[in-house]
């Protein structure tokens, strides 16, 4: 090995320990403290004083009020949180944040079920409280990348290797208490209630931390909280047209996909591998005069962590104006509500929504957001994809919707949905028709070992407007892949308004 080799490698030993010492700063402090009959969370204040640092830690997790009964102490931070919380917790630290979360935290795990029987689980979410349904709830096997989602009826399927039968099923939303039920004692068709969170989080935990200061984490975090490596994954897509809140179409897909190295800025790589859609054998002829712009290729894109959208984009910081909203449960994480809006009226930012951001790790964990109204205006011709020239189309609602969900301490794409609302009439109309597109996708399985990348020829074109792509043959549709429950208003339409399906293997 030649000097200069050497010399570099013994650097980046030198930077990397350094870099250690400094996270661990705050662990290492000593301090002095009397004998404590208090709570915890007058312990952990008083310990923030002494260090000058501040501690973050889910509520559900760590017994912030518990009082507890300890002699005087003089060391290490480290050694008095271990001897406080008896070894139960795991310690991390976070520039001068002291960050304690759940040591039990399972790494996800691919079962080995091929060829083992499945086993169907349905059932309905419902609030605890009023009884209505909550809409795209996570639904998956605890401790495993299976898992689907609940349409906006809160109904949900999902199909189960018998080698899983032992485990859990987890269920959670934004805002609710996990629900946690052993797969063995769960029947088909159960209501399952989720119960609201009320998060309580003393002073000490969000002390000196504003919007703007959260925001620069979460860019810290984009490429180290993720996973970087690649993965191949299973992935259920939908999409539908509504006309007047009617559905006029559905189509649905199962696809496979590979991720590639999320250091370079590859989109992920897609092939179909079936298809079904439902027409309207009586269609009427105006719906094929407007394609909206959006399906499969706009999924891919609002994978924001790594197609970075303007609220996130350095460059465009200063357009926006954050504001921390609330502190809310999802996914049995303490995550922040971020709030963001166009810093002043007419500038170029082009969204208005809220990003959710885990308190320990500053993780982006989902978003939700919709073009600006003038931005709507100002893009119309962009957003409508397809229409004849004797169409007018004015785009009025562009939603969007992505959650990542973590797996083994590191977070992948999970869920992305857009919702789309259109007028439309053609020059001899008085009045302009109201048309909603609605498309989603979620990842229902992922495979981190065998890391097959597709071939060119098998890919799928995502620019593709999805329904005039793919060709349908009458063969069986696939019966061992999780999907997303059609809505009841969408099947009531299949049987009451003849629908017929065609579908591709």
């Amino acid at each position: 090995m030649n000097k200069s080799l050497c010399s570099l490698l013994l650097v980046l030993c030198v930077l990397q320990t350094v870099k250690s010492l400094a996270q661990d700063d705050c662990l290492n402090k000593i301090i002095k403290t009397p004998a404590y009959k208090e709570k915890v969370y007058t312990v952990l204040s008083d310990i923030s004083k002494q260090c000058d640092c501040y501690f973050s830690y889910p509520t559900q997790t760590i017994p912030y009020d518990k009082n507890i009964e300890l002699p005087a102490y003089k060391g290490s931070v480290l050694k008095y949180l271990n001897t406080l919380f008896s070894d139960s917790i795991k310690i991390s630290t976070f520039k001068n944040q002291i960050i304690l979360g759940d040591i039990n935290i399972t790494d996800g795990k691919r079962f080995k079920y091929e060829g083992q029987k499945l086993i169907k689980f349905s059932g309905v979410i419902l609030d605890s409280l009023t009884h209505k349904p909550v809409p795209f709830s996570s639904v998956s096997v605890k401790g495993s990348y299976i898992g689907t989602a609940a349409n906006s009826d809160g109904e949900f399927s999902i199909k189960i290797p018998a080698i899983c039968i032992n485990s859990e099923l987890l269920i959670s939303s934004l805002g609710y208490g996990n629900g946690t039920i052993p797969i063995k004692n769960f029947m088909n068709d159960s209501v399952v209630y989720l119960g609201k969170s009320n998060v309580n989080i003393e002073e000490v935990l969000i002390k000196g931390v504003g919007a703007d200061v959260l925001i620069g984490m979460v860019k810290e975090n984009l490429k180290t909280n993720y996973r970087i490596l690649p993965y191949c994954y299973n992935a259920f897509y939908r999409e539908y047209i509504n006309k007047f809140d009617k559905c006029i179409t559905y189509s649905e897909a199962l696809f496979k996909g590979c991720s590639p190295n999320a250091r370079v800025i590859v989109k992920d790589r897609l092939v179909l591998q079936n298809a079904r859609v439902f027409n309207k054998t009586n269609m009427e002829s105006d719906t094929l005069n407007l394609k909206l712009k959006g399906g499969i290729d706009a999924v891919m894109n609002l994978d924001i962590v790594n197609d970075i959208p303007d609220f996130l984009d350095d460059n465009n910081f200063y357009l926006y104006n954050y504001e921390i909203l609330d502190i809310q449960i999802w996914n049995n994480e303490l995550v922040y509500v971020i709030g963001f809006k166009p810093d002043v009226k007419g500038n170029e930012a082009m969204f208005t929504g809220e990003l959710y951001v885990t308190f320990d790790t500053y993780t982006l964990q989902g978003a939700e957001f919709r073009y600006n109204d003038e931005m709507l205006e100002k893009l119309k011709d962009v957003l409508v994809y397809k229409k004849k020239n004797n169409v007018r189309a004015k785009p009025y609602l562009y939603n969007y919707r992505v959650e990542y969900k973590n797996i083994g301490g590191l977070y992948h794409l999970h869920h992305v949905r857009g919702d789309l609302r259109v007028d439309m009439k053609q020059k001899k109309q008085l009045l302009y028709v109201s048309y909603n597109t609605i498309f989603e996708m979620i990842i229902t399985d992922v495979d981190t070992v065998n890391i097959i990348k597709p071939k060119r020829k098998e890919l799928f074109e995502t620019g593709n407007i999805f329904s005039e792509y793919i060709n349908y043959s009458p063969d069986t549709y696939w019966q061992n892949t999780n999907i997303i429950e059609p809505e009841k208003e969408i099947m009531k339409a299949f049987i009451k308004s003849g629908f017929v399906m065609t579908i591709q293997e």
